[in-house]
Formats: structure tokens, C-alpha cells, sequence
């Protein structure tokens, strides 16, 4: 692997980033900086941690990891205040309530956010607010979506300190907003946030797990603080041993099973505070069939696997906190996957391996300026992804591209701290080392450019440049009322490159969107959160159908412009103490009141699930705990690959998990027994056509603390 870049290049991307990158921020600088006799800062305004639905557990994992203050400089992925009403937090005991099975498991019960599974290369994608475009950071590392969608599937749920779903596309700080092996050009709409576990104190533990369809899991966990001698220097270290198997449901070609481990340690000395992560996993794991009489035959024949596909992430993260003012973050990290990719038929003996392997490489550099109520931040980001293999749309196709980016924040506090003002600008400047032409410019438009479609390669492609802006507003109404807005603004020029169901070029993209909130903390029982959310995106890009180009599946895609707005409630609280001990609850309702295209044909309104809610209530009464919870997505369509070529009705289900814990003492040692089921009234629902849920899973856990 190499990271190095062409002088040329280099120089083209600095210098066209950072003109820009001047130009915007000066004035917003100048007119945000106080006067030389202001006061020295304190902290912003915040609603509970980060947001109204930011879980149990949140400040006491914000109090021991200054890296996931809410306002700490130290977070890389610390929000402006008014954009935490837009933030939802599950914390590492809102995980232990739920008890999920994985991270895509969790992220069904967060506001607005509908899960979607298919079998093929990439089993798992998310639509938060309709959209599907995000990026995830893993420990400070950018990883891409598409790297996302398979691994988070191993990464241990109980290693898993703090998920924090950014619904706000104007946090411009949090990585870059281009995605990569993206054909579309289509711009991320939001992240999804993981921190995973340190210790504060000597502790390990072991668990066994056994549940529906052959599934056994298991795993140990060992973690210890350090001093070294009485300098100050201190450190942790810690580390998990996991593995899964299951057999899934019989003929549906979904077995798995898994072995991982994450490895972390972390040192203290003077100014400096390190921590790195390695993750690594090992599954095989089969791609689910499609369903007979619904998809194509050559869909419900296929019997695909990787066998295996190893993962591996590293990150390091070091914090430089020169003086009460002045915080550096600087972050490397590295994510690279190998994979035998095994195509099988249920309707021949025929058996084809490939190879099938991409790697990403970052570095991400930030400073922090914190004087008189005013924070000032400056970054510099650079990612580099190559597949040498291909993947996804380029399948059997080499890539390579990499994205520099530069960006700015300033938030300023004004009436005793009851008004906090943000402005942020992000330019990304895209470049494809190597890559190939899905569409030949030469063919002319219409069918003929579609018929003669070929792959060409091509070398060092920059791509116009993406530009972003962001302000927002978080006032104190009263003491136990916040209003915040936010409106951003993205854009990125024409693609004249990918293949388009009408032949001709893609033109660019641009993104507007608007958001309004209220939170009303009021007591401990109710703290409450409405959120009015607009989004227009000029030349939304679509893959509409297929074709087949050298052999491979290749998308077509049309663009038309898009509208959606719509509504979130949320709530959460603490209910007084009843006989019965402490009972908690948490809910969300997200409504998409509009959804429309200038492209009637793309059937763009009927194609995203209207309304998606959540509602967990949890109880802990001496020895036992409880928790109950509801998921409901409503009705959509969906044309995947359908036999009969038409649209068919997916969604429109209620699911209810439900999870009885009893804790006891194994002689000297804390265990805990969990009784669960997920999707207890058995529902075989569709999120894609032709790719039905297992049904019911139940299953019972024992975790020994020590």
C-alpha cells in the first residue's frame, strides 16, 4: 500500500482547498470575535449530554471520558450545541437495556433511523430522514459506508461505549462529505458516531450467549488502569476475545461464524493523552437468498459467501492540551479488508472464487482556540481508499481515490450564555487516482450511449470541488426551554462520467437544508424533543435499474430534483420510584410529511417508509431488571431485482423484543442471567423485496464479572 501522492496533484489540491477555505472563514472570523475585554469561556449551552434523547449513563461516561464531553475539545466528534437537539446517544446502558445483537440492531431503535437488509456484498444500509447517504467514525476513523455495512456486523456490542447518530448534516467537522466508490457523487447526509470501551478501573468479565437458529456466542473481556512511578504518568489497557456461529433458517444460505478481537491502550504524560484501537475479525459468512416466486431465478439460485473476509482497524488518537486555551487532536488510522469471494449456484455444481479487497488510510489534524466565550477550530483531513480488486459498482475493477479536506468552526456565546451562534465552512477536494468510465461520452445520448456502454480506465480525475457551509443558533428561551436552527448548504459540480439510464451526463449536485428545533428538559420524568427538518437536493441521484456491462451488474442511474420535510418527536425520562423500583422510558416518531420528485417516474415518494417509531420502557427492582420495546416502520415499495419487474409493498410492521435480566452472586463473583426475545410475535417482514426477517430469536445469556 502506498499513500504517497504526485507533487502535481498535491499542489492542485492544496492550493485550490485552501484559497477557498480563506476566503470563506475570514469574515465570518472577524465579524464572531470579541471584544478584547471579554470574559473568559465557559461551557456552551447543552441539553443534558448531547441532546434530548441522549440515554441514561451519558454524563457519567462524559465525566469519566473527557474524549466524549459534549463540549470537551478533546471530542473529535463534539457538535455545535445548536446542532445537539438533532444528535441521539445510546450509552453503554441503554445497550446493556436493549440488548441488542450488533450495532445494526441498535441503530432500529434510534429516531428515524430504518435499517435495511439484502443479501449480496453489502447485507446492511441505513435511511435516516429517507436519506441513505452516511459516513460512520470508528474511534476518530472515517470508515466508509460500504466498509461500515459489513463490519460493524462482528463488532462486539459490548465493547461499545457510546453510539451517537448525527442527523444534522451541517456538523461539517466530523469527516468527509463526499463518499468514496460512490458512482453518483452523491454527498453524505450525516454520521454514525462509535466509541468503544476503556476502563476506569481493573475489571474484566466473560459471556456465553445460546439462542434461535443454531446461534452461540461468547467471548471474554479484560481491562486495568496504570500509574508509572510519580511523575503523573498513567494509562490503560484492555481487550476483548470474541466468536459467533449460527446456522440460520434452513435453505436460506445465512449461516455465519465469526472469531474478533479489539485491543486498546491508552498513556497520560504532561500534555499529551494517546489511546489506540485495533480491531480485528475473521468471518465466513453466506449471503441470503432471495425469496422464490418473488426475485429472479438467477437471485433465488445464487449461494454466495465470503469465506472468509478478514477485517482490520487501527486508529490512534493523541490530544495535545497545550494550555486552558489551545487543544490539538491529531489522528491516524488505517481499516483494510481481504476477502475470498465465493460464487456458488443451488442450481449447478459451478463454484467461482475472487479476490475482494479495499483499504482506507487517514490523517486528521485539529486545533482548538477557546478565548473570551468564543471556540474557533481549524482541520485538515486526508483520506486515501483504494480497492485494487474492485467493489460494489466497479466490481473486478480497480480504484483508487482520495479526498483532502479543510475546514473551519467558530461558536460564539452572547446574554449571559443564553444565545450560542456556530458558522462552519468544509471544502473536499475529491480526486480518482485510478478508475474506469462506465459510459462512453463518444456513443452519443439517448439508447445508443446506453448500448455501447463499456469500462475505460482512467488516471487522476480531480473532481470539481465540494463546497460546504453551515450556520446555527441555540437559544435559551428559559432555563428548561432551548430553541435551535440550522440551515446548511452543499454542493459539488456535474459527473459526466457514470453510466445514466438516459445516456447523458449527470449533472451536479447541491443540497439545502433547514432545521428547527425545541427541547424542554423540564423534570427528570420528561425531557422532550420536536425537530421540523427540509431538505431540497438539486439532481438527487438514483439507480433505477441494471445493466449488464462485461459481465457485471452495472447501475443506471437518473437524477431529479428531491424534496422531504417532515417532523421528530422524542422523549425520554425517569418516572418517579414506584414499588416496584426505578422505571425509565424513551420514544421517538419520526413523520416525512412530504416526499416529492420532478421526476414523476421515479416513484420517489412511495419508495421511503413515511413513518418510523420507537418506544422502550425499562425497569430495574432490586436483583431484576426489564425492558420492553416496540419498533414500527410503515409501508413502502420496493422493485429489487423483481420477477415480475414491478414494485412491491415492503415494511408496514410492528416489532416487539423484549429482555428479563436477574443478577446473583457465582461465590465471589457478579454474574447476571438474561432471558431475551426480539421480534416476539414472529413477524417475516421485508425492508427489500425478496429478503424476509428471520422471525422470532429467542435466546438466554450469562455474563460473569470478576
Amino acid at each position: 500500500m502506498s499513500l504517497a501522492l504526485t507533487a502535481s496533484s498535491n499542489a492542485r489540491s492544496c492550493d485550490r482547498l485552501f484559497a477557498r477555505l480563506g476566503c470563506g472563514v475570514s469574515l465570518a472570523l472577524l465579524a464572531m470575535l470579541p471584544p478584547a475585554s471579554a470574559q473568559e469561556a465557559v461551557p456552551s449551552i447543552n441539553v443534558e449530554t448531547d441532546g434530548a434523547t441522549a440515554g441514561a449513563g451519558g454524563e457519567a461516561a462524559a465525566a469519566n471520558r473527557p474524549d466524549l464531553a459534549p463540549d470537551s475539545p478533546a471530542n473529535i466528534s463534539r457538535v455545535a450545541p445548536s446542532s445537539r437537539p438533532h444528535v441521539e446517544t445510546f450509552t453503554k446502558q441503554d445497550i446493556e437495556a436493549l440488548h441488542p445483537s450488533d450495532p445494526f440492531d441498535l441503530l432500529k431503535h434510534a429516531t428515524g433511523v430504518v435499517v435495511t437488509f439484502q443479501g449480496r456484498k453489502l447485507p446492511y444500509n441505513l435511511l435516516i430522514r429517507g436519506d441513505s447517504n452516511f459516513g460512520f467514525i470508528i474511534d476518530g476513523a472515517y470508515v466508509t459506508s460500504a466498509a461500515a455495512g459489513r463490519m460493524l456486523q462482528t463488532l462486539p456490542i459490548q465493547a461499545i461505549e457510546q453510539m451517537k447518530i448525527v442527523r444534522d448534516p451541517t456538523a461539517l467537522t466530523l469527516g468527509p462529505l463526499v463518499d468514496f466508490g460512490s458512482p453518483s457523487g452523491a454527498l453524505n447526509s450525516g454520521f454514525i458516531v462509535i466509541n468503544t470501551h476503556n476502563p476506569a478501573k481493573t475489571e474484566g468479565e466473560f459471556y456465553s450467549a445460546g439462542e434461535s437458529f443454531g446461534t452461540f456466542r461468547g467471548g471474554l473481556y479484560g481491562g486495568t488502569t496504570f500509574a508509572l512511578g510519580d511523575n503523573g504518568v498513567k494509562g490503560f489497557a484492555s481487550g476483548y476475545v470474541n466468536g459467533r456461529r449460527s446456522d440460520g433458517p434452513t435453505d436460506w444460505n445465512a449461516s455465519s461464524h465469526d472469531v474478533s478481537a479489539l485491543l486498546k491502550g491508552g498513556i497520560e504524560t504532561g500534555v499529551a493523552q494517546s489511546q489506540f484501537t485495533f480491531f480485528y475479525d475473521s468471518d465466513n459468512f453466506d449471503f441470503q437468498r432471495a425469496t422464490a416466486g418473488q426475485n429472479s431465478a438467477s437471485l433465488v439460485a445464487q449461494r454466495w459467501s465470503y469465506a472468509p473476509i478478514d477485517t482490520t482497524l487501527i486508529t490512534s488518537q493523541t490530544t495535545f492540551t497545550w494550555d486552558p486555551h489551545n487543544t490539538t487532536v491529531l489522528i491516524g488510522a488505517y481499516q483494510g479488508a481481504k476477502a475470498s469471494n465465493v460464487q456458488a449456484s443451488y442450481a449447478n455444481a459451478t463454484v467461482t472464487t475472487t479476490p475482494d479487497a479495499s483499504d482506507t488510510a487517514q490523517v486528521h489534524l485539529r486545533h482548538s482556540f477557546n478565548y473570551w466565550d468564543t471556540l474557533a477550530q481549524l482541520g485538515l483531513q486526508y483520506v486515501w481508499w483504494n480497492t485494487p480488486t474492485g467493489e460494489l459498482f466497479y466490481s473486478g475493477y480497480a480504484r483508487r481515490e482520495e479526498t483532502l479536506s479543510g475546514y473551519a468552526n467558530i461558536e460564539r456565546k452572547f446574554f449571559d450564555d443564553r444565545l450560542d451562534l456556530d458558522a462552519s465552512i468544509r471544502f473536499d477536494d475529491h480526486t480518482i487516482d485510478k478508475g474506469i468510465d462506465l459510459y462512453n461520452q463518444g456513443a452519443g445520448s439517448g439508447g445508443g450511449g446506453i448500448n455501447a456502454a463499456k469500462y475505460k480506465y482512467f488516471y487522476d480525475r480531480t473532481l470539481p470541488l465540494a463546497t460546504n457551509y453551515a450556520f446555527g443558533a441555540a437559544y435559551k428561551i428559559l432555563p428548561q426551554l432551548v430553541s435551535g436552527l440550522r440551515y446548511s448548504h452543499t454542493e459539488q459540480g456535474g459527473l459526466t462520467n457514470v453510466l445514466s439510464a438516459t445516456g447523458k451526463p449527470l449533472s451536479g449536485e447541491s443540497q439545502n437544508k433547514f432545521e428547527a428545533s425545541l427541547a424542554a428538559p423540564v423534570q427528570d420524568w420528561l425531557r422532550p424533543t420536536a425537530t421540523y427538518f427540509y431538505t431540497h437536493i438539486g439532481n438527487d441521484k438514483t439507480p433505477t435499474s441494471y445493466k449488464a456491462v462485461n459481465g457485471y451488474q452495472t447501475a443506471l442511474w437518473t437524477q431529479s430534483d428531491t424534496l422531504r420535510q417532515g417532523f421528530e418527536l422524542a422523549g425520554e425520562g425517569d418516572l418517579p420510584p414506584w414499588a416496584l423500583g426505578a422505571l425509565s422510558y424513551r420514544s421517538s416518531w419520526t413523520h416525512l410529511m412530504q416526499l416529492a420528485s420532478s421526476v414523476a417516474s421515479t416513484n420517489y415518494s412511495n419508495l421511503i417508509p413515511h413513518d418510523q417509531a420507537s418506544f422502550t420502557l425499562t425497569n430495574t427492582w432490586n436483583a431484576f431488571s426489564a425492558s420492553a420495546s416496540l419498533i414500527y416502520v410503515s409501508k413502502f415499495l420496493s422493485n429489487f431485482n423483481a420477477a415480475d419487474g414491478k414494485y412491491h409493498e415492503v415494511g408496514n410492521f410492528v416489532t416487539a423484543d423484549i429482555n428479563l435480566g436477574y443478577k446473583f452472586h457465582l461465590q465471589d463473583y457478579d454474574a447476571k442471567l438474561t432471558l431475551y426475545g426480539r421480534n416476539i410475535a414472529d413477524r417475516r417482514y421485508q425492508m427489500i423485496y425478496g429478503y424476509y426477517n428471520w422471525g422470532a430469536v429467542y435466546g438466554a445469556e450469562v455474563k460473569v464479572a470478576f
